[in-house]
């Protein structure tokens, strides 16, 4: 049940405020269409600060760090019912 998600964000001009965020939620909302998805894995390097808050600002938990080839990467995890919670809690407020 677990779906692997890489999310990379390139040089795209003058910054939109908000827009990771709708991004991330997008790509959370079409990978839970899945019936077969109950959790989004991530693994941010753990030297990026900003990814791992972005993580969690999105309502991943995060979980241990991993030795990969070219880097240390901080497991994060989404449970469909995590995200289902969220996502109409967001939806509530606007």
């Amino acid at each position: 049940g677990d779906a692997g998600l890489h999310f990379l964000l390139g040089d795209r001009g003058a910054p939109v405020a908000g827009f990771t965020s709708l991004v991330a939620e997008a790509m959370a909302e079409f990978l839970f269409a899945g019936p077969d998805v109950d959790r989004l894995v991530i693994e941010p390097d753990v030297r990026n600060e900003r990814a791992v808050a972005r993580a969690v600002k999105s309502g991943f938990e995060l979980g241990p760090h991993v030795d990969l080839p070219t880097k240390t990467g901080q497991l994060a995890f989404l449970t469909r019912e995590r995200w289902e919670s969220l996502h109409a809690e967001r939806a509530s407020i606007g």
